[in-house]
């Protein structure tokens, strides 16, 4: 159901004006994209390590090969 209001997208943000799109990029990037909790922006895993899931309980899941 449409909701009556201007709407602007750009990359994964959605609002009313390009004005709070462009300030949502600004925030999202000053906070290191959104609170990155890692020192680099390309963690990676080694290419060794088999593929997982790391659920939000701890848990891992690992790969049956």
């Amino acid at each position: 159901m449409p909701i009556a209001e201007p709407v602007v997208q750009h990359g994964p943000f959605v609002m009313n004006t390009r004005e709070e799109v462009e300030q949502a990029f600004v925030d999202y990037h000053a906070t290191k994209f959104g609170g990155w909790p890692w020192e680099k922006y390309d963690m990676v895993h080694a290419r060794e390590k088999t593929r997982f899931a790391k659920h939000a309980d701890g848990r891992v899941e690992l790969k049956e090969s």
